[in-house]
């Protein structure tokens, strides 16, 4: 299989394990996962397989380890031109170095995901920035950064939905034209 679809089976069943707080059974299909996508050279999974192994290697308290899954995957990423798996893995690395007291490092990387994702259509990433940058100015106790940082993530949230809400209200007005005209022809 060269098209990955091994792989993601293996990334949904460590995420399903993940899920149900096993996180050795989650290890386990990660690491098939990864050794999927670096067998089938599938470098568009690839990033996120040491993403999903390095974050699990962190809550077994592997420092070492989880931070060399995330410098990989932003690695590849950088490579491979993917910026959303940059914005994962700089999301990832500054989670690392906000856990390890590197306060300094850990806002320079949150505050280059962040870049990143302002860039991306998926507004999801530039999201999930704004939460970590909200978690390190708030350990920071720079309360008045918290405070603009939650401001823009609620304005991104609203009009994120917003956008959703319409999509799915087109999509669902198309389907009742459509079985519309099926019935009328019907």
């Amino acid at each position: 299989d060269k098209s990955g679809t091994l792989g993601l089976a293996y990334s949904s069943l460590g995420l399903l394990y993940k899920l149900q707080e096993k996180p050795d059974s989650a290890n386990f299909f990660f690491k098939l996962a990864l050794n999927d996508f670096k067998k089938s050279e599938n470098l568009a999974y690839l990033p996120n397989a040491y993403i999903s192994l390095g974050e699990s290697e962190n809550q077994k308290n592997s420092a070492s380890q989880s931070i060399e899954y995330f410098n990989n995957a932003l690695e590849i990423a950088i490579k491979t031109e993917n910026k959303q798996a940059q914005v994962s893995s700089l999301i990832a690395i500054g989670k690392w170095n906000l856990n390890n007291q590197n306060l300094p490092e850990a806002k320079n990387n949150l505050n280059q995901a962040n870049q990143i994702a302002k860039t991306l259509s998926d507004k999801l990433f530039e999201i999930e920035c704004l939460k970590a940058l909200i978690e390190l100015n708030d350990l920071q106790k720079n309360y008045y950064e918290v405070a603009t940082l939650q401001k823009k993530l609620i304005l991104l949230k609203d009009d994120y939905y917003s956008v959703e809400r319409a999509k799915t209200i087109k999509s669902l007005e198309i389907q009742f034209e459509v079985a519309e005209k099926n019935r009328k022809l019907a």
